[in-house]
C-alpha cells in the first residue's frame, strides 16, 4: 500500500469515529430531554413515570453519561502521552517495514 491510501484510510477511519461520536451524543441528549420533561405532560403521555422530580429520573443516565465521556476520549485522543505514543509506535512500525 502506498503512504497516501495509508493517510486515506486513517483519516477516514477517524471521520467515523468522530461521526459515531456525534451520533452517540446526539442519542445521549434527545434521551435525557425526553425524560426529563416526560413527567410534566402527565401520565396522559406516559403510563411509566418513574418519579414527578425529572432529576430523579435522570440519575439513571448517569453511567451513560461517563461511558459517552470514555467514547470522547477515545475519539479525540484527550489522553495526550498514550496518543503521542501511539502514534510513535506506528511510524517506528512503518519505518521497520520499510
Amino acid at each position: 500500500m502506498e503512504a497516501q491510501d495509508l493517510k486515506y484510510l486513517r483519516a477516514k477511519n477517524t471521520v467515523k469515529k468522530i461521526r459515531g461520536f456525534y451520533i452517540h451524543s446526539f442519542a445521549f441528549v434527545v434521551v435525557i430531554l425526553i425524560a426529563a420533561l416526560l413527567p410534566f405532560f402527565g401520565s396522559e403521555i406516559c403510563m411509566i413515570c418513574f418519579s414527578n422530580n425529572p432529576w430523579i429520573n435522570l440519575l439513571g443516565f448517569f453511567p451513560w453519561g461517563i461511558g459517552l465521556f470514555f467514547h470522547g476520549v477515545t475519539t479525540f485522543h484527550w489522553i495526550g502521552p498514550f496518543h503521542k505514543w501511539e502514534q510513535r509506535k506506528i511510524k517506528q512500525f512503518m519505518e521497520e517495514d520499510e
